[in-house]
């Protein structure tokens, strides 16, 4: 039965990258949950009511009868499933039907209509498994001389394209466990022969070290152990030394240390970078090291000052001395850099924004510059195949992060199936036609808990779903909350009623990161920014629906805005200068000027409109809430308020709440406007999300709402991949 079970899942796979399901996030959402469900005989998820509060994001008291969202959507993917089955697919192996009257999926086995792959003994090499579990497979000759008969009649670089595209969502693979330990586990660097991977382990207590596994015998090997957390193991070209980073709150250090053990050595320093662009998580972040061919230096991201962003740069692995080889503009990040198997070409991404990055290559020596991919699009890694003609990257562009091939010389991308619900930061064995990558998932929710008397009492689970939930706000007449959900596949603007009730989905841009919702007065209108585009832009939309207007739009980053409490005016903070700075446009003329310094962001008013609060990290990277008028006289720091994460802090009548953080939970402390004291709020015990404005208090102060991550976990998976070493 498990066989089985794997053949309708590799099917399952083959459908979701179909032509007849491919950008439809939702319908192949639906179509997981009912063949996942139908495979355990869980016929109680097959109802309609469990199928809108599970698939479709309905409320817990969702009535069918008044919303026949189900019905019809079930209606869609028969259409599409009979459109798959008519198409003929000579790679379909299982014929996935829904019968009319229920939501219960049947699996028919299809005979094959083609030769058998051929299953060759495991190589003699040391290692072409994780534990002994993967085989090669070769195609027959007869098929090799099959297809160069096509390509002759029917046109050569079509037939590629469609030979990519057929390789990519139906080749032969096999994914395997990595290893099975508790806890986290993420960062995998593959040894140049192939024999060892290094990754890093929480050891199920929020302890980040790194480990090495051989996969020969099973064995693991702890190679640091320090309280700072030890991240990103980078492979020498000799296999005799594992670079990675130790990030503490004075800095980032680098350090090389020996795979046979013995001392480490500090190598050099990078500085601070322009944000968390790349990922939510920032031990899982996009700085990770790699060693030039010749192991001389190690390339990866350090800020380049002022007037840059965070550049690619080659330091020394004696001496710590670097060179800038690229020079992004201030807002951007450049990371995940790879060689390519013969050293002459260099594969990176470039962060434009949050959650918005693109593939680009260039030669060693940093000339040559090109983009391959305009998704914009969050990106998590990016390895060469070893053929060193393709590269694969992971992606959120269809809703969940998944693998993806494209050419070097670009070109659209082509899915790589992985069996599983997510798949990211891969690294590709130089030796075989293996690879490993990162299965991972995070939660956030909107939890509420109750103020009194400047104490926060039980907190409760307000708005969830799976994916993340975040940036709460709510509306001046307390009658509305809006907040950021990629329940329906991409991060949207949605709202529901103060009590939690009646949600509804309000912008449909189907793109990246949006964020920082806020209220006009009147409440009748929303601002907020969102990057369709790819850089931030401000955007404003009615409260009553309707497509939402671009207010904010340049060349460089606008975000996180504010409306002053007279409605006169938005604020907002921007990279003009190089460095983020709050602007304020006033909406009866258009004019705008900086109405803070430089190094400052995330601007709100004052319930009376009388000050301007902010956050600035001072030049330095420091967590800092700052105040002035509101037309920029009195500047002064608030003495003690040092939120961190940096958004998590909400202004309310009385003072302003803020969060101290870690890894696993959050003290909330509140600054008194009356008297400048700071006093201990509460205890939170889950982790808030980073990245996202993450706490707003109720226009009555009765109420303070949080977005946390309510569950996470990070796996290593071993993907056997034939594609990725023939000859394409």
């Amino acid at each position: 039965m498990d066989i089985f079970h794997d053949k309708v899942r590799k099917q399952l796979e083959r459908l979701a990258v179909s032509a007849e399901f491919g950008r439809t996030d939702r319908m192949v959402r639906f179509l997981r949950f009912v063949v996942e469900r139908s495979l355990h005989d869980d016929t109680d998820a097959l109802r309609e009511r469990q199928i809108g509060i599970e698939v479709f994001d309905r409320p817990s008291d969702w009535d069918p009868k008044l919303d026949n969202v189900v019905r019809s959507e079930a209606r869609r993917l028969r259409a599409k499933l009979d459109a798959y089955a008519a198409s003929e697919d000579p790679d379909e192996t299982i014929r996935i039907t829904i019968p009319k009257g229920g939501y219960v999926a049947e699996f028919v086995e299809l005979p094959s209509s083609l030769p058998t792959h051929k299953v060759f003994p495991q190589s003699p090499h040391p290692v072409t498994s994780a534990e002994g579990f993967w085989r090669h497979v070769r195609w027959p000759a007869t098929i090799a001389v099959g297809i160069l008969v096509l390509l002759t009649a029917a046109g050569v670089s079509s037939l590629i394209s469609l030979r990519r595209y057929v390789q990519a969502k139906a080749d032969s693979f096999d994914v395997v466990p990595f290893s099975n330990e508790l806890g986290q586990q993420f960062s995998p660097s593959i040894a140049p022969d192939g024999t060892r991977v290094a990754y890093v382990w929480d050891g199920n207590a929020d302890n980040y070290d790194i480990y090495v596994k051989d996969l020969r015998t099973s064995g693991v090997v702890r190679l640091t152990d320090n309280r700072q957390p030890d991240i990103h193991p980078a492979w020498s070209p000799n296999g005799t030394e594992i670079a990675f980073l130790r990030p503490s709150q004075s800095g980032t250090e680098v350090f090389v240390k020996p795979t046979s053990g013995g001392s480490e050595r500090a190598v050099g320093a990078i500085r601070g970078t322009s944000g968390l662009w790349a990922s939510e998580n920032p031990f899982s972040g996009c700085q990770s090291p790699t060693w030039t061919p010749d192991g001389r230096q190690l390339l990866l991201t350090d800020g380049l000052g002022k007037d840059y962003g965070a550049g690619l740069v080659l330091m020394s692995a004696d001496s710590g001395a670097e060179k800038p080889l690229t020079s992004p503009r201030p807002q951007d990040e450049d990371c995940y850099p790879r060689f390519s198997p013969d050293g002459k070409q260099i594969a990176f991404v470039r962060y434009i924004s949050h959650g918005s990055g693109e593939i680009f290559t260039m030669a060693s020596d940093g000339t040559d510059l090109k983009q391959l991919t305009t998704d914009h699009r969050n990106v998590r890694g990016v390895d060469w195949a070893s053929d060193g003609r393709h590269l694969v990257f992971a992606s959120n562009r269809r809703g969940s992060y998944e693998l993806r091939e494209i050419d070097m010389n670009g070109g659209g991308s082509q899915p790589l199936p992985s069996d599983t619900a997510s798949a990211s930061d891969p690294a590709i064995s130089r030796t075989s036609d293996w690879m490993a990558f990162v299965e991972s998932d995070e939660n956030w929710n909107i939890w509420r808990v109750p103020i009194q008397n400047g104490h926060i009492g039980t907190p409760g689970r307000f708005l969830s779903s799976q994916g993340h939930n975040h940036s709460p706000s709510f509306s001046p007449d307390g009658q509305t909350v809006g907040f950021v959900s990629d329940r329906s596949g991409t991060p949207e603007v949605w709202f529901a009623n103060a009590d939690g009730t009646s949600i509804r989905q309000m912008t449909h841009f189907g793109g990246p990161w949006l964020g920082t919702i806020r209220w006009s007065p009147d409440s009748k209108t929303i601002v907020f920014d969102a990057r369709p585009n790819g850089n931030s832009e401000i955007y404003t939309m009615p409260a009553s629906g309707g497509k939402p207007t671009l207010f904010e739009h340049e060349q460089f980053e606008v975000r996180r805005p504010g409306w002053s409490r007279d409605g006169k005016s938005v604020y907002f903070d921007t990279i003009q200068g190089g460095m983020p700075q709050i602007w304020r446009r006033t909406l009866s003329t258009g004019a705008a000027r900086p109405i803070a310094p430089q190094d400052t962001l995330y601007p709100s008013e004052s319930m009376d409109g009388q000050m301007l609060f902010f956050f600035s990290g001072n030049g330095r990277g420091e967590h800092n809430i700052w105040s002035e008028r509101t037309d920029g006289s009195e500047l002064k720091q608030l003495v003690g308020v040092h939120p961190d994460p940096d958004l998590d802090w909400a202004v309310s009548k009385d003072g302003i709440y803020f969060a101290v953080g870690d890894a696993a939970s959050a003290r909330l402390d509140f600054y008194s406007f009356r008297d400048g004291r700071i006093m201990a709020a509460g205890k939170l015990t889950q982790a808030l999300s980073l990245g996202t404005p993450s706490l707003v208090v109720s226009p009555d102060g009765k109420w303070l709402l949080y977005a946390c991550i309510d569950s996470t976990k990070s796996t290593i998976k071993i993907r056997h991949e034939s594609a990725l070493s023939r000859n394409r």
